[in-house]
């Protein structure tokens, strides 16, 4: 699903449990012209100061291929609806689960689902 887009959450629609992060090497990208790989929101969140970083954890998880470098990277859609991605550097050998830095300047709901940036290997 495109960032920015979520259905509303209740008894039916309730958020998913988080699932385990995947490798790189398991997700592809979402379509065969696409860019880089979509960081997909994992779980619901809320930026309630204005100007506050926020990180959201992805469906990622490193190391990436080796002798690669990942460039987390805005995408559009997200400016367009009042949140900024800071740009990020995820070294090859990093075995965590990458993170997204975002922040706004209005308070904002993120929601399970979303992808506000994408990672380009190079």
């Amino acid at each position: 699903r495109a960032g920015g887009g979520h259905a509303p959450v209740g008894p039916a629609t309730s958020p998913r449990p988080k699932a385990a992060p995947l490798s790189m090497h398991d997700v592809p990208a979402a379509t065969r012209g696409s860019a880089g790989i979509d960081l997909v929101n994992q779980e619901n969140m809320d930026i309630t100061i204005p100007g506050e970083v926020l990180l959201m954890p992805s469906q990622i998880q490193g190391p990436l291929p080796e002798g690669m470098v990942g460039l987390v990277l805005p995408r559009s859609s997200a400016s367009k609806q009042g949140l900024f991605v800071v740009p990020g550097v995820v070294d090859s050998d990093y075995g965590g689960v990458i993170h997204v830095q975002l922040w706004s300047h209005l308070p904002k709901q993120l929601f399970q689902g979303d992808a506000w940036a994408p990672t380009l290997c190079q």
